[in-house]
């Protein structure tokens, strides 16, 4: 029952009628350019804060839990998934190994899972930790006594193995010269932030991984309800010649499979910084196979907006009361889909956003609503006023804006970010932090409450404590 109050408290801090509003991993294009994505069942059944039925397509974790006759979620957790104006919540979630390490004899492992210990494999390799340098003579040895690089699914590991001889000491350097490519399935830790009202939220992974290539990751999302969601991506692949969205998996279109931007944000406002760590010069054997697409490009499906301008750089978008504006360094075009190719789950009205001119790019979002705008024209002018400013140059990128609610924010590929001239942290995050409590990270004792309930967990001591406050 605590591992699922701590599964249902990650769910509950990040939904928005019922929408898994949470920047996160692991998710196709299948999931979510729909307007009701796998998670809204779970998230209707548990916390019922959408208009909407239940999808009622076989959604199996919904299904278990209507079956359970022990399990409850805490009502602390139900009123933080439910709760008026939110508001900000921080998390901190994972382990960090840096795969961009200087290499040493014996690298030092967090928590004493020791890199060459075999026992620790499994616990590493739950991390994906498939192509960092710490893990290569444990990963060689299990290899060999599994007979792994004989698999269809190691084909490309182990044509890289043999090009460096089996040797652990050129593996180890390649790797790690290579980590920004190789090390896409590391699931490393990740400090994530995100702002909800009644009406928008907006959530991002902040400073995470800054140009290198992730599996399935979406980095950021600004949501006005089911369906009408905004967000950016770097594709490895093109549009795929498909029916359904089912064919856009592994490198996906949409899934994000290429570069990670620099994000940072701060309550309405989010500013992400796409540059590629790695092109065809850094190594022309892994370019041939893990190339990406010379553009970004953002998810706007138009159709599930009350309204749609488009204004040079300037994307606005309103549904209700909410809205959103996305503002592309390079100015973007739709892309024309042709439906008896292209999947496009019925939508009528273009979708994707395409910047084209090169994978390096900016993208501003500033999310409102009638709290922070009067009308949609208002929030329009507002966001107008203040042109943002780009400059580029080798080291890559320098961005300021005046938001209409943020102030003065800067940015930039290699300096800190700023809102009305103070540094914000965008790292080292309690593991929770919310208007319900802080929970700092690595804490065994969990405290939540809020208006009407609290939730006290203790794990030494295994203890679970739920009630009223």
């Amino acid at each position: 029952g605590m591992g699922l109050d701590l599964c249902t408290l990650d769910m509950a801090a990040f939904c928005h009628q019922g929408v898994y509003a949470a920047s996160r991993g692991r998710t196709y294009a299948k999931d979510k350019l729909i307007v009701r994505e796998p998670t809204f069942d779970i998230f209707k059944l548990l916390f019922d804060d959408s208009k909407l039925d239940h999808a009622g397509e076989g959604a199996s974790v919904a299904t278990y839990l209507a079956a359970s006759r022990r399990y409850r979620p805490p009502q602390v957790l139900v009123e933080m998934a439910t709760a008026n104006n939110p508001g900000v919540v921080r998390e901190r979630h994972g382990i960090f190994v840096d795969g961009a390490a200087k290499i040493t004899a014996n690298p030092q492992a967090p928590f004493g899972y020791d890199f060459n210990d075999p026992n620790n494999l499994s616990f590493w390799w739950s991390q994906g930790m498939l192509g960092t340098w710490q893990m290569t003579d444990t990963n060689l040895k299990a290899a060999r006594d599994f007979r792994l690089y004989e698999t269809a699914a190691l084909t490309d590991v182990a044509t890289l193995v043999k090009l460096n001889g089996s040797d652990p000491d050129r593996l180890r350097t390649f790797t790690q010269k290579n980590h920004a490519i190789l090390d896409f399935g590391h699931l490393r830790e990740a400090n994530t932030y995100a702002w909800r009202s009644d009406t928008v939220s907006l959530a991002t992974v902040v400073d995470h991984r800054f140009g290198e290539m992730r599996d399935q990751i979406h980095v950021w999302q600004a949501t006005i309800g089911p369906g009408a969601v905004v967000f950016t991506t770097h594709p490895r692949s093109d549009l795929p010649n498909a029916s359904t969205w089912n064919d856009d998996k592994k490198p996906g279109y949409w899934t994000g499979d290429a570069s990670i931007p620099r994000s940072a944000q701060h309550e309405r406002t989010g500013i992400h910084i796409y540059q590629p760590a790695w092109d065809a010069t850094t190594d022309a054997l892994l370019w041939s196979v893990f190339g990406y697409q010379d553009y970004t490009h953002a998810y706007v499906p138009q159709d599930r907006f009350d309204e749609v301008v488009r204004d040079g750089n300037w994307t606005f978008v309103r549904k209700g009361d909410g809205y959103i504006a996305l503002w592309s360094w390079r100015v973007p075009t739709w892309r024309a889909y042709d439906t008896a190719t292209n999947p496009t789950d019925g939508q009528t009205k273009p979708f994707d956003l395409v910047a084209k001119g090169g994978a390096d790019n900016v993208w501003i979002v500033e999310v409102g609503d009638a709290s922070s705008a009067t009308s949609f024209p208002a929030f329009m002018t507002a966001i107008r006023k203040s042109p943002p400013s780009v400059e580029r140059d080798k080291a890559g990128f320098k961005v300021a804006w005046r938001s209409p609610t943020s102030g003065a924010v800067t940015f930039g590929s290699t300096t800190p970010f700023t809102v009305g001239g103070k540094q914000q942290t965008l790292g080292e995050f309690p593991r929770h932090e919310s208007r319900w409590g802080k929970v700092e990270r690595l804490a065994t004792k969990f405290s939540l409450r809020g208006d009407t309930a609290m939730l006290a967990l203790d794990f030494d001591a295994r203890s679970r404590l739920v009630g009223p406050t």
